[in-house]
């Protein structure tokens, strides 16, 4: 490579912007101000965080979500890479797969951080036991199930990349059919430690 070339790719400026809790009181926002500040001193990196926290999302009606992904789509268009902070509770319906959608329709790079396992997030169907609890148990577990692997899974599979903190969450994560090659386990950042161990 040349070094004009070189430079001019060195010199690129890659933006991000982040789908995620923030300035409320939450576990994983905490997490995503600790991630930003460990980013801050790499040269070449640009994070903006979206506006609207997916604790608001998820309560938003069809009607007062539509403009809320416009303006998404309108700041993703400024953006190489979305990059999304999953917890089960932060997702209720479809707003997750329509930002996930949306960042691929424009040919963006998705990376999605996991933080719990699939397995403690989607119950697992024992049929000895919805067999005994009769028919209706039966179905409306089928249907939880469906329904929590259409709001979570679905996404993560559009996913270029999926970070996780452990070995547990990447399994369940091939389980429920996520690509191993999609799949990187990251040390998870936390803050200086006052005391020694």
């Amino acid at each position: 490579m040349s070094t004009k070339l070189s430079e001019k790719f060195m010199a690129k400026t890659i933006r991000v912007l982040h789908f995620t809790t923030h300035d409320e009181e939450c576990g994983i926002g905490k997490y995503q101000e600790q991630f930003l500040r460990a980013m801050k001193p790499i040269p070449g990196i640009e994070n903006t965080v979206f506006e609207y926290s997916p604790n608001r999302t998820k309560v938003m009606t069809k009607d007062e979500f539509a403009p809320v992904l416009k303006q998404f789509s309108e700041q993703m268009e400024e953006h190489d890479i979305l990059h999304v902070q999953h917890e089960f509770s932060f997702y209720s319906k479809d707003e997750l797969d329509e930002i996930v959608s949306e960042a691929k329709k424009q040919g963006k790079k998705v990376v999605i951080t996991i933080h719990t396992s699939l397995n403690a997030g989607i119950p697992k169907l024992d049929l000895r036991k919805l067999v005994s609890s009769g028919v209706r148990h039966i179905v409306g577990s089928k249907r939880l199930k469906n329904y929590l692997i259409n709001v979570h899974v679905t996404p993560m599979k559009k996913a270029d990349l999926v970070l996780v903190h452990n070995s547990v969450t990447a399994n369940s994560l091939i389980k429920y059919g996520i690509k191993k090659s999609k799949i990187l386990k990251i040390t998870m950042p936390v803050p200086q430690l006052g005391f020694k161990p």
